[in-house]
């Protein structure tokens, strides 16, 4: 099974996706990625973080992928030059500006899109504090989890190690480039399995404090005062 394809299939049964992939592949996967959820979806919305919506509409065009059932969310041409929003595209100010973001994703939501992809993650650590991203990803899935909509998070596997774990606890899968799938355990299942553990080790014999021994208590018994020679003659007189 190819990449775009299994990820096609996890899309099936899980609603936030995080792929993870390496600098040198991204153009070639994520271009076969839409290709691919361009003929599944009905209604796509493009967050592009890292590249200008009039890029990719061109490269949209030469690798002959249909555009329209897509709706993009552009947050990086205004930084740098005038721009008014379109049918198709909405412009935010900044990469760093998270509050309008959010509100332009719920604005498309409104508008029945099956599928959000947002590209890409890594762009986002260059504007803001991982802090502040992890708390905007927590609230857009919180949001997305009351819909139908799916979501994919790309993200560069060069990024933080510690960032892209805090990542994946939002995903209900994880996949990498190569093709390796990693399946992530319910919630639930994870906190009994803690808690079983922390148990087991709670009981275990080198934990369990042994009692003390009792000190055995001292019986102290007077002996009868020995009777010497002296106090048997006495007792004789």
């Amino acid at each position: 099974m190819n990449k775009e394809n299994n990820i096609l299939a996890n899309l099936e049964n899980s609603q936030n996706i995080v792929l993870l992939y390496n600098s040198k592949d991204n153009e070639k996967l994520m271009y076969d990625l839409h290709r691919a959820v361009s003929k599944k979806f009905k209604k796509i919305c493009l967050v592009t973080i890292h590249q200008p919506f009039s890029t990719i509409i061109k490269k949209f065009e030469k690798e002959k992928i249909d555009s329209s059932n897509y709706c993009f969310i552009d947050c990086i041409s205004a930084k740098n030059k005038k721009v008014k929003d379109t049918e198709q595209c909405l412009y935010i100010p900044s990469p760093s500006a998270l509050t309008q973001l959010s509100l332009a994703i719920t604005k498309v939501q409104e508008h029945n899109v099956d599928l959000i992809i947002l590209d890409n993650i890594s762009s986002l650590l260059v504007y803001n504090k991982e802090a502040s991203i992890l708390k905007f990803l927590h609230a857009l899935t919180t949001k997305i989890r009351e819909t139908k909509t799916k979501v994919i998070y790309s993200i560069l596997k060069e990024s933080r190690k510690e960032f892209i774990a805090d990542l994946t606890l939002f995903s209900d899968a994880v996949i990498e480039s190569g093709g390796k799938e990693t399946k992530k355990e319910d919630d639930a299942l994870k906190t009994a399995k803690k808690d079983i553990d922390t148990l087991k080790a709670d009981v275990s014999p080198t934990n369990v404090k042994k009692p003390l021994p009792k000190k055995p208590e001292k019986i102290i018994k007077k002996l009868p005062e020995e009777k010497t020679k002296e106090k048997l003659e006495k007792e004789i007189e």
